[in-house]
């Protein structure tokens, strides 16, 4: 058994396109002339899966996360968006130390709804099914 991952752009008519991990993570890092111009100017839906394997054959999905990433107008990831996103992730991380009773903290309920609904989407049926046939073929799972 083994895992694998699988990363997949959806564009706004809802296709689904698959990216190789390697120019995902040239894209995220920007540590190089990684571009999409094809995605310049546009915050574009990702999925990102965990998938279990066995012989690189996936047998199943063990984790989805379904996030955005912001092109700038090179096609390249905007580093500026990337780095909003992390002040709102860190800020909206539960904190350590002493805890008050009686009291309702309702600060980082507040983050942690922004986070999901600034940073986060839901794949529709017909996404979810696309990306199914895509990992493991048509009719199955």
């Amino acid at each position: 058994m083994g895992t694998a991952f699988r990363i997949f752009f959806v564009n706004a008519d809802n296709t689904v396109r698959r990216v190789s991990l390697a120019r995902f993570n040239r894209l995220f890092l920007g540590e190089s002339d990684e571009a999409f111009p094809e995605y310049a100017g546009q915050r574009v839906r990702y999925l990102l899966l965990f998938l279990e394997t066995e012989g690189r054959r996936p047998l199943r999905v063990i984790r989805a996360d379904f996030a955005y990433v912001q092109f700038n107008t090179q096609g390249r990831r905007d580093m500026a968006a990337a780095d909003a996103e992390i002040r709102l992730l860190m800020s909206a991380m539960p904190t350590s130390g002493p805890q008050r009773t009686g009291i309702i903290e309702a600060g980082h309920e507040f983050l942690q709804r922004q986070v999901a609904h600034e940073l986060r989407w839901e794949p529709t049926p017909e996404i979810a099914n696309a990306v199914r046939a895509l990992v493991f073929g048509p009719g199955e799972r």
